[in-house]
């Protein structure tokens, strides 16, 4: 997860702090990188080059074994994914193109294996 210690506003401080408890309370392992400390400058960068999006916090991205980081999105698509799971089984079944965080997100074919959960 790319995020800042140095939120701009109170609606990112708290997006952060929720998708963190979201992944926690899910098991998934987070790796997150401090967009604003010059330590991390290299490798934000580079995420944001993989996003698209320079300075937007927080940001998901998924990365299998040692393979490059896929983008996953920015707190509005992580939240819409999450979202979904809660959606009526029958409805899910029934539009298998609905994209939900326990399916990975979409078009994202090196995300088969999302999410990943701590062994």
């Amino acid at each position: 997860m790319l995020m800042t210690t140095s939120p701009k506003d109170q609606i990112q401080e708290i997006s952060q702090r929720k998708a963190m408890d979201i992944l926690s309370g899910k098991g998934i392992t987070v790796d997150s990188v401090d967009g604003t400390d010059p330590a991390c400058k290299a490798r934000r960068s580079a995420l944001f080059a993989i996003s698209g999006k320079g300075a937007v916090y927080p940001q998901f991205f998924l990365q299998l074994g040692d393979g490059e980081p896929t983008c996953v999105g920015d707190y509005e698509e992580f939240e819409g994914l999450v979202e979904c799971d809660t959606m009526d089984a029958a409805v899910l079944e029934a539009n298998p193109d609905i994209p939900t965080f326990s399916k990975g997100p979409r078009a994202r074919p090196s995300a088969a294996t999302w999410p990943q959960t701590r062994a």
